[in-house]
């Protein structure tokens, strides 16, 4: 069984590519260098997707915790 901490319309509000490198990731356990080839694409396009969409999430969960915290 798959648990997840972060509310999964998150997730969803990524963008196309960014949600499904993210979830190659964190879903599926792939290296960066595994998605790279996958999506033939560069272990640092990889990186700079991740990036992007853990930068998005960690801004949403925040004023989500804020939000629910009032």
């Amino acid at each position: 069984v798959q648990t997840c901490a972060l509310p999964i319309w998150l997730v969803d509000e990524l963008t196309p590519r960014q949600k499904e490198i993210f979830c190659m990731s964190r879903y599926e356990h792939l290296s960066y260098k595994e998605i790279a080839e996958r999506l033939d694409i560069s272990p640092k396009t990889v990186e700079r997707h991740i990036n992007d969409a853990l930068k998005y999430l960690k801004k949403n969960i925040y004023f989500l915790h804020l939000f629910l915290s009032v």
